[in-house]
């Protein structure tokens, strides 16, 4: 794993703490993940916009999932990133999104919502290839016959 030398000031600007939502800025634009605390001590770096709840009324989570909405589904930020060579998504341009910010139990209701849906989501994809490994099995073992003329 790469290591980089920082001074202890970079340290506590940089430092993710459990529940920081993590925006890129660049690439991707608008992918969003929230730290979950894995791992003792990990800074975030200059591509990705760290947004850090000032107030406990603020679920990270339910940003997460409105951020992904917003982009993927209802284009609500379509053209809010820089359109140069390589699209990107400044602070400042960050600052001026606007998000709904319904009461903390509907956030977390919302989050348990959603969340749920993805593991069923993933359950299913699982089953899926389960299913595509064992009809490719299948097909082999079929030719296998054919060919030995056991059919």
């Amino acid at each position: 794993m790469d290591e980089m030398d920082f001074t202890e000031e970079e340290i506590e600007k940089l430092r993710l703490q459990p529940g920081d939502l993590l925006v890129c800025e660049g690439g991707d634009v608008g992918r969003t993940a929230v730290w979950e605390g894995n791992l003792p001590l990990v800074l975030y770096q200059n591509h990705i916009h760290r947004l850090r709840a000032k107030q406990d009324s603020v679920e990270p989570r339910f940003f997460m999932y409105w951020m992904q909405a917003a982009y993927q589904v209802f284009l609500t930020y379509q053209g809010a990133e820089s359109r140069t060579a390589i699209p990107n998504l400044s602070g400042r341009r960050l600052k001026e999104f606007l998000a709904p910010l319904p009461p903390l139990p509907e956030q977390r209701q919302i989050v348990a919502c959603l969340e749920a849906v993805r593991e069923r989501v993933q359950a299913l994809k699982e089953a899926q290839e389960e299913t595509e490994a064992r009809l490719k099995e299948l097909e082999r073992s079929i030719l296998d016959k054919a060919f030995r003329g056991e059919l």
